[in-house]
């Protein structure tokens, strides 16, 4: 049985084609685990963080937080949430990250963001992504925090409070925050 010259290119091309794809298959299997793997280390160290802060949250103190148009020079007319964190616990945290929330009288969430106040903001993130600050036992630190993309209704609200004081309006909003998440040592 003789074996036709374009049998033998079909089957050499074919087996090439399957051999690629079962290289390819397993590259693929090997990447999709080393993803898993640190999909779940990440999905770990969050659930931790969560669970110190829900620990740690009692020792914790967030005071003298506002909301208000800021009149210095790095973020001159911008609103922004400034406040001051203690820590009354005997760990020393490394990280911590704080949600606000702005409500109105209704309790619908008008504007909402997340953000690391002991860490240092670099605004060249690329350059540099240091985690900054940590806040040692007995210790307090003050932040400040822009509200970027913050709805013009709050805006003009704040505004209002801080240009006319003496004038009392019926709309007001709400404010809250929550530790988020914690890492201490």
């Amino acid at each position: 049985m003789i074996i036709k010259k374009n049998s033998i290119i079909v089957a050499i091309l074919s087996s090439s084609i399957i051999a690629v794809v079962f290289v390819l298959t397993i590259i693929g299997f090997y990447i999709y685990i080393n993803w898993k793997e640190d999909n779940n280390k990440r999905q770990y160290y969050d659930a931790l963080r969560e669970l110190n802060a829900k620990l740690y949250e009692k020792y914790v103190l967030v005071h003298s937080i506002i909301i208000k148009i800021d009149e210095q020079e790095l973020f001159k007319d911008k609103p922004i949430v400034e406040g001051k964190i203690t820590n009354k616990s005997s760990k020393r945290i490394t990280s911590l990250k704080l949600e606000i929330s702005i409500l109105d009288n209704n309790n619908q969430v008008l504007y909402h963001d997340s953000f690391y106040p002991l860490r240092k903001k670099s605004y060249f993130d690329v350059i540099s992504d240091e985690t900054g600050n940590y806040l040692s036992s007995n210790d307090t630190i003050s932040f400040k925090h822009l509200l970027a993309n913050c709805p013009n209704e709050i805006e003009a609200n704040l505004r209002m409070k801080t240009q006319f004081a003496k004038e009392k309006k019926t709309e007001s909003i709400n404010f809250n925050y929550e530790i988020e998440e914690m890492t201490v040592e």
